[in-house]
């Protein structure tokens, strides 16, 4: 197969589709990024309540030791 490549109409449909789905890919990636940060975020903000939960249930646990 010889000639032009900007002649052939098939191959510049796909490259065209191609292009079309590399730039919703990436579009998909910001959302996934951001949403990724807004995760770790929240994660962050229940940090302290998990520390304060687990010290209770050990304090709880340890209580039956007390007479």
């Amino acid at each position: 197969m010889q000639g032009n490549i900007l002649e052939d109409a098939s191959a510049i449909q796909i490259l065209s589709e191609a292009k079309v789905v590399s730039n919703k890919i990436t579009e998909k990636e910001v959302v996934a990024s951001q949403t990724q940060k807004d995760i770790d975020g929240a994660r962050v903000g229940y940090k302290p309540c998990g520390t304060f939960n687990a010290v209770l249930f050990f304090c709880i646990r340890d209580m039956v030791r007390v007479y």
